[in-house]
């Protein structure tokens, strides 16, 4: 028992730590998610474009279009 929690804490240290890194290098992607009619989902940074998976809805977002997600299957996935 105590080794299980030991190799948990150890592991979970480890992700946490990597987490740190990657934000620390700066912006990683940003999906404005206002692409209409398109299985696109462009990266205003422009290194993780994406793909729309499920079946995403197009609808009227605050300012533009907007991205409409109806279910746990329906997602973006980086390129």
């Amino acid at each position: 028992m105590r080794q299980t929690l030991l190799a948990l804490t150890a592991c979970v240290s480890l992700l946490a730590s990597a987490q740190a890194q990657l934000v620390s290098q700066g912006l990683i992607a940003r999906w404005r998610l206002d692409e209409v009619g398109t299985t696109y989902a462009h990266d205003s940074v422009g290194r993780n474009h994406g793909t729309r998976l499920g079946g995403i809805g197009d609808q009227a977002g605050i300012s533009g279009r907007a991205t409409s997600f109806q279910g746990a299957s329906y997602g973006i996935t980086p390129r």
